[in-house]
């Protein structure tokens, strides 16, 4: 039951994101294409917690998201970072349509790097949430 719930949250973070991370044009994935443009997002891995014990709800629900950007410098995934935060800081995902309940979101960390590849700049935006079975 928990991959349904972390399938239902990613659904309502590529839709948020697509609409309130202009920087990204829309371009938020769980696995972007060969081809894509810069920047972007993806969605990386969602952990789950059982906070009740097993096979109890709620789930605490940790997502990864991975910002992209090929810009000179850092300051293009910042700022796409900075949307991301402020899209998702104390946002509650509706997710009844598919049988959950959340709480806010919570910003556990967000963080940047240059990658290996000595073109692209990667940011990585780590939020929780709270997820419990209506």
């Amino acid at each position: 039951m928990a991959d349904a719930a972390s399938v239902a949250l990613q659904r309502a973070l590529v839709a948020r994101l697509r609409a309130a991370a202009p920087l990204a044009g829309g371009r938020v994935y769980d696995r972007a294409p060969q081809d894509v443009a810069f920047p972007h997002v993806e969605i990386g891995a969602i952990e789950q917690s059982d906070e009740g014990g097993a096979c109890v709800e709620p789930l605490t629900l940790t997502a990864t998201l991975h910002v992209w950007s090929r810009a000179v410098g850092a300051v293009e995934c910042r700022r796409l970072a900075g949307q991301i935060r402020a899209a998702l800081r104390d946002w509650t995902p509706d997710l009844a349509t598919e049988g959950w309940s959340a709480a806010p979101l919570t910003i556990e960390q967000v963080r940047d790097m240059a990658d290996p590849d000595g073109l692209t700049t990667h940011g990585v935006v780590t939020v929780t949430a709270l997820i419990d079975a209506l």
